[in-house]
Order: C-alpha cells, then structure tokens, then sequence
C-alpha cells in the first residue's frame, strides 16, 4: 500500500514538472544564478579582506578615535597611549560653529 502511494506521488510529481516545463527551467535558472553569485563572493571575499588592510596601512587610516565633549587633557592622552600600542599619535581639537547664513545669492536677484 505505501509503495503504492509513493509511486502514485512519484508519477504525480514527474507529470506537474512536464506541464511545467519553463516554470522548471526557470526555477533551475534562479537557483544556478544564486549559486553562482554565493560562490563568487565567497571566493572573493578573503582577496578584498586582504587589499583593504593594504589600503588602510597604505593611507596610514586611524585604528581609534577617541572624542569627548570637555576635551581631553595631556594626561588623558597619556593614558590612552600607555594602553593601547600606537605608533603615532596626534590630537586635534575642533570647535563647532554655527554657520552664517550667506544673504549675497539673494541680493544677486
């Protein structure tokens, strides 16, 4: 009786994938494609891992920064260099400014 069934099953699967054959192809297609996709970028992915630590090394980007809204004092800095390892430290201070509205396009009417 289950073989029966499973054969009854089989048939009926084989006949719905022969009525729809371009529904299938298409399908298959799909799939391939994102295969194709997943395989490509897991294979490329180490390379660029690889040329973006070059490129940050090349262009000597910062590992951390470190911001705060009193500043930071000599001391502070000192102790941020006595814990993490750094080749170079540079500190910088920048002030907002609220921007003035430039009036001169409107006097150019």
């Amino acid at each position: 009786m289950v073989r029966a069934v499973l054969k009854s099953y089989r048939k009926n699967i084989l006949r719905e994938m022969k009525d729809n054959l371009s529904r299938m192809v298409s399908l298959f297609g799909i799939v391939a494609l994102g295969v194709m996709m997943l395989t490509g970028l897991m294979s490329f992915a180490p390379s660029m891992r690889i040329a973006g630590q070059k490129y940050y090394v090349q262009q000597n980007v910062f590992d951390l920064r470190v911001l705060s809204t009193l500043g930071l004092s000599e001391e502070d800095i000192a102790a941020i260099a006595a814990v993490v390892a750094f080749f170079l430290i540079s500190a910088a201070v920048t002030r907002r400014r609220k921007a003035k509205r430039c009036r001169k396009w409107r006097e150019a009417e």
